[in-house]
């Protein structure tokens, strides 16, 4: 190197040591890398670029602390999101994003609002961010895990919940809704025992007995009594009721503990040592098990399930339909579903769908419509021909004694489809394009119900497919 370039190495480290005394910290890097164009190991410029570069780390850290809202206005949009003002809360997330960016919070809550609405893609780029801005944040996959869902992309979905478990181990809901994607997927086996983490998650109540410490583990009972117990919806009790009888196999005396709803309607049920009601005194027993972790505990498989119908019975005819005319098919009818039930706005339709089906000839429609959205048809009661089936029924014993006089139940995803298909009825169920995980994917029939028949929306929303369908068959019956 001639005397003239190191003279101008040197003026160079000189300038660069007077900007970073000054806070020019870009052009002190500029300077020091241009020393290093020249002279790679030159050890002033390499030692305090080093130290620049450190100091501009420390200063991002900093940065990205502090750039986020204040606990206030976090708590203020937390308790607006709980109000239920999701258009509202939509704009305060875009006005604070447009001042803190990178704020993980902010993006959360608007990705599930996002997603509330159904702007599911939309949600996605939000959760996209959040794990470009903070590639550990456990939470983003997760949410991400389920938008992906309920868009049918069941492997990425899968894919979003594993990763989420593996940054956080302990993560109950991930794990709770990894079960439900494996699940649908009919991957049993995982699907089943990914399923007990439900437990955790807070959102299921536990049993005022600890059956954790008296867990039946599937070995033979030689007597003993088992207390199996009811723990979710009316349509699962009815679902997994089917599996007293694979219990009784193990030749233990068995107690049931139902929902009151359910009490009647469970009475006649073979092997059902003594049932009792949610609440009541629960005798002495052994061992014990909730009956959505009997399939876990016996290892189902798709190829095993239980589907010995019907399993349930109309206990009595003491409910009879007006209006049954035997030259007509008789169709009960339900069109919505609880609407606590968190994936309601996609389960349930419109009763509007079912009128075209009320004027085809020689079919006659009994609505089977239960709870809050049973005025739908009180709405609309002198512009249809659907007859109202509903008054004499106070539990399912009475839904019983009404599905056995008809000839179709046609069904959104509720425990009246349930019910019908555990009697062993001819029912359609009418799924939305992310259904429940025991309803499978691409299949028309049911492994739980060789009477059921499932049609599926074949895009998000879109109800006027099955209909028309369901249409088209009604007539050609």
């Amino acid at each position: 190197m001639s005397q003239s370039q190191q003279l101008t190495i040197e003026q160079a480290i000189s300038q660069a040591e007077k900007m970073a005394r000054q806070g020019n910290v870009a052009v002190a890097r500029q300077l020091y890398r241009a020393v290093l164009q020249h002279q790679p190991n030159h050890p002033i410029a390499t030692n305090a670029l080093r130290l620049l570069e450190k100091e501009l780390l420390r200063h991002q850290s900093v940065q990205a602390q502090t750039a986020n809202p204040s606990q206030d206005q976090i708590n203020a949009l937390i308790d607006l999101y709980h109000s239920g003002q999701m258009t509202k809360v939509e704009q305060v997330c875009r006005e604070l994003l447009h001042t803190y960016p990178q704020s993980l919070t902010v993006l959360n809550v608007l990705g599930a609002v996002l997603a509330g609405q159904g702007r599911l893609q939309e949600a996605v780029q939000v959760f996209d961010k959040a794990i470009q801005l903070k590639p550990d944040y456990a939470q983003a996959y997760y949410n991400r895990g389920n938008v992906l869902t309920d868009l049918g992309q069941l492997e990425a979905a899968v894919d979003n919940y594993d990763q989420a478990i593996e940054l956080q181990p302990d993560f109950a809901e991930a794990h709770w809704n990894l079960s439900l994607a494996l699940l649908l997927l009919g991957n049993f086996e995982d699907g089943w025992r990914e399923y007990e983490w439900r437990w955790e998650t807070g959102n299921f109540e536990k049993p005022s007995h600890d059956f954790h410490e008296m867990l039946w583990d599937g070995t033979p009972l030689d007597g003993k009594t088992i207390l199996l117990f009811a723990e979710q919806g009316f349509g699962d009790t009815i679902q997994f009721i089917r599996y007293v009888e694979e219990v009784a196999k193990y030749s233990g005396n068995i107690i049931v503990e139902c929902q009151k709803p359910l009490f009647r309607l469970l009475l006649n049920v073979p092997k059902i040592d003594r049932l009792i009601i949610k609440g009541d005194h629960v005798p002495n027993f052994n061992v014990c098990a909730p009956l959505l972790s009997i399939p876990y505990i016996l290892g189902t498989t798709s190829a095993s399930i239980p589907a010995n119908t019907p399993y349930l019975f109309a206990n009595d005819n003491s409910v009879h339909l007006k209006n049954l005319q035997e030259k007509n098919k008789n169709v009960g009818i339900v069109w919505a579903g609880s609407p606590k039930h968190k994936n309601d706005r996609n389960r349930s339709t419109q009763l509007s769908n079912f009128l075209p089906l009320a004027s085809l000839p020689g079919v006659q429609l009994f609505s089977l419509q239960a709870g809050s959205r049973r005025a739908d048809l009180k709405r609309i009661i002198n512009e249809t021909t659907i007859i109202d089936a509903t008054s004499e029924i106070n539990d399912y014993a009475d839904t019983a004694a009404i599905i056995g006089q008809l000839d179709l139940i046609i069904s959104v995803d509720t425990s009246v489809a349930h019910l019908a298909g555990a009697m062993g009825k001819p029912v359609w169920v009418l799924l939305p394009f992310a259904p429940d995980y025991r309803w499978l994917l691409d299949r028309g029939d049911s492994p739980w119900y060789p009477t059921m028949q499932l049609y599926r929306q074949r895009s998000l929303g879109n109800w006027s497919d099955i209909f028309d369908e369901i249409e088209r068959l009604l007539r050609a019956e």
